[in-house]
C-alpha cells in the first residue's frame, strides 16, 4: 500500500476515535484577567498578552472556537460589581452587562452540544457571606455581525443560598456537559447539597440532580469547585466553616463523580487553613491546595501550597502524602491547567506585593510527586499588567485526552484503550505518555516515515520532542502484539 495513502487513512480513522485528542483545548488559547492582563498559547507556550481590557481581581473566563481563534471573554467590574462580557475586539458585547458581583469562580461558559453559535454562561451574585442566585445566560456568537451578543440572561438556576462554586465537566457520553454549583450548608434543614444540571443539544434540562455526599457545617459560601479532568472526582474548598476568623475551622472536601447519573459519593473531608484554589493534575493523580488569606486573619499553618496524592482514594493515604510546595506569607488564590500541560498560579507574597501581582507562578510538572512537580512562584512575567486573585475558568475536561465509555451501548471497548494517556497536545518540548505495561512507542509523518520509534518500559514516560520539526504526525502505542493506539499530535 502507498505509505501516504496508508498514513491518510490513519488520520482519517483517528479523527472520529473516542480516543482522538479532544480539539476543545484550542478553546483554551486565549486568557485575560486581572487588571489588562492576558496570556496567548498560540505558540505552545503561554506569552503575556496585553491586549486585553480586563479590569477585575476576580471572576473570568474566556472562550476561543476550535482553532484557537478568541470568540469572546468575561471580566469582573473593579467598580461596578458586573459580570462584563467582551467580544474579539476587547469591545463590550452587545447586551453583555450581567447580574454578578465579585468572587473569583462565579463564572463559567461552555457550548451548546452540537452547536458552536450558542454558549451558555453561568454566574451568580453570591459574595462572603451574603446568599445569592445563580444564574446563566446564553450568549449567540454569529449576532451582530459575528461579534456576539446576548440574547439571554439573568435566568435563575437557584433563586437563594448560592455559593460562589461553579465547574463544568463533560457527561460521560462525551457530547453532553454537566454543570455544577453548591448550597450554603447547614443554613438548610438538609444541609451540604451539591447541584448538577445536564446541558444537551435541545438546551439546559432546568431539573437539578442533587447530592448530599459530605459533612454539614456551616459555610461562608466563598471557595472553589473543581473537577478531575477525567470527570471522576471533584473537589470543594470551604474557607470558613464555623467562624470567620478560626482558620482551623475550614476544609476542603474530595468526592467520587459518575459522570454517566451526575451523583457525587464517597466524600473525604480534609482539615486545612482557609483553603481556596484547587487544581488537579492533567494525570488526575495530583491535587493542589492553595490558601486564601493567612496574613489576615492569623494562620494556623504556615504552608500556602500544598499537595496531595490521589493515586489511593483513602483519606490515611491521602492525607499521609500532603507535601509542602510553598511555605510563607501571601495568597495562592486561585489555579488553572494550561494548554501546555503546566498549572498556573495567581500567587501573592504579602512580603514582595509588587512582584507578586505582576508574574504569575507555575507548577511545571504538576503529574510529579512532591517537590518534582517543581513549583516556581512568580515564574511567568506579565509584561508589566497586573494579575488579580482569579484566573480564567474553562470547563475542566478540556485538558484531558479522553477515553469515553458510551452511556447506553452494551459494546465494549478495548482495554487499551481506555489506559492510554497521551498530554499536551498539541506539543511543543515534550510529550508525555502514560501506559500501564511496558510498549512499542512510534511517531510517523505525514510521508509515512518512521521519525521516533523506541521501546518504553516507564509507566509515565516523558518524550523529548525539542528536535522534532512543527508539523502533524501519527503517534502509535503497540504492546503485546496489538495496536493500543493511533493517535494525531500536532508539534507547535
Amino acid at each position: 500500500m502507498n505509505k501516504s495513502f496508508f498514513v491518510f487513512c490513519i488520520c482519517l480513522c483517528i479523527g472520529i476515535r473516542l480516543f482522538a485528542q479532544n480539539p476543545d483545548i484550542k478553546r483554551t488559547m486565549h486568557w485575560y484577567f486581572g487588571l489588562g492582563a492576558g496570556l496567548d498559547f498560540s505558540s505552545g507556550t503561554a506569552v503575556a498578552d496585553t491586549t486585553g481590557k480586563s479590569d477585575g481581581y476576580e471572576q473570568c473566563f474566556a472562550m476561543s472556537d476550535t482553532c484557537g481563534n478568541l470568540l469572546f471573554y468575561a471580566v469582573s467590574n473593579i467598580d461596578g460589581g458586573k459580570l462584563i462580557l467582551m467580544d474579539k475586539n476587547h469591545q463590550i458585547m452587545q447586551n453583555g452587562i450581567l447580574q454578578s458581583c465579585c468572587t473569583v469562580t462565579q463564572s463559567a461558559c461552555v457550548p451548546q452540544p452540537g452547536n458552536d453559535s450558542i454558549f451558555y454562561v453561568f454566574y451568580n451574585e453570591q459574595a462572603g457571606t451574603v446568599l445569592g442566585h445563580f444564574f446563566y445566560a446564553i450568549v449567540n456568537i454569529n449576532a451582530n455581525g459575528g461579534l456576539g451578543a446576548i440574547i439571554s440572561k439573568d435566568n435563575i438556576l437557584l433563586d437563594s443560598l448560592g455559593t460562589e462554586k461553579v465547574a463544568i465537566t463533560q457527561h460521560c457520553n462525551g457530547i453532553d456537559f454537566w454543570i455544577a454549583s453548591k448550597m450554603i450548608g447547614n443554613w438548610t434543614p438538609i444541609g451540604n447539597l451539591l447541584f448538577v444540571w445536564q446541558l444537551t443539544a435541545s438546551g439546559l434540562n432546568l431539573q437539578p440532580i442533587i447530592s448530599a455526599p459530605g459533612n454539614i457545617y456551616f459555610e461562608q459560601g466563598g471557595g472553589y469547585f473543581r473537577f478531575s479532568p477525567n470527570g471522576a472526582m471533584a473537589a470543594v474548598s470551604f474557607i470558613y466553616q464555623s467562624n470567620y476568623f478560626i482558620q482551623d475551622s475550614s476544609y476542603f472536601e474530595i468526592y467520587q463523580f459518575d459522570n454517566c447519573t451526575g451523583i457525587f459519593s464517597n466524600a473525604i473531608t480534609i482539615q486545612y487553613p482557609q483553603p481556596y484554589g484547587l487544581a488537579f493534575s492533567p494525570d488526575n493523580t495530583k491535587l493542589y491546595v492553595g490558601i486564601a488569606d493567612g496574613a489576615t486573619y492569623g494562620a494556623i499553618d504556615t504552608a500556602r501550597l500544598t499537595q496531595y496524592d490521589l493515586t489511593n482514594y483513602n483519606y490515611n493515604d491521602i492525607i499521609n502524602s500532603k507535601t509542602i510546595l510553598k511555605e510563607g506569607t501571601g495568597i495562592w488564590h486561585d489555579f488553572q491547567i494550561g494548554l501546555d500541560g503546566k498549572i498556573y498560579v495567581s500567587d501573592l507574597d504579602t512580603n514582595l506585593p509588587d512582584l507578586g501581582l505582576y508574574k504569575l507562578g507555575v507548577i511545571n510538572n504538576p503529574n510529579a510527586l512532591g517537590l518534582a512537580s517543581n513549583y516556581i512562584e512568580d515564574q511567568l512575567d506579565l509584561n508589566g499588567k497586573r494579575h488579580g486573585l482569579g484566573l480564567p475558568s474553562f470547563p475542566d475536561n478540556y485538558f484531558k485526552d479522553f477515553n469515553y465509555t458510551n452511556c447506553t451501548s452494551s459494546i465494549s471497548e478495548n482495554k487499551f484503550d481506555r489506559i492510554v494517556e497521551v498530554y499536551p497536545n498539541p506539543f511543543n518540548d515534550f510529550i508525555t505518555i502514560n501506559h500501564k505495561v511496558s510498549y512499542q512507542l512510534k511517531i510517523i509523518d505525514l510521508t509515512g516515515n518512521i521519525v521516533i520509534e523506541k521501546m518504553i518500559t516507564e509507566n509515565l514516560y516523558q518524550l523529548n520532542t525539542v528536535s522534532l520539526p512543527k508539523g502533524i504526525y501519527i503517534l502509535n502505542i503497540s504492546s503485546k502484539n496489538k495496536i493500543d493506539i493511533n493517535q494525531k499530535i500536532i508539534k507547535l
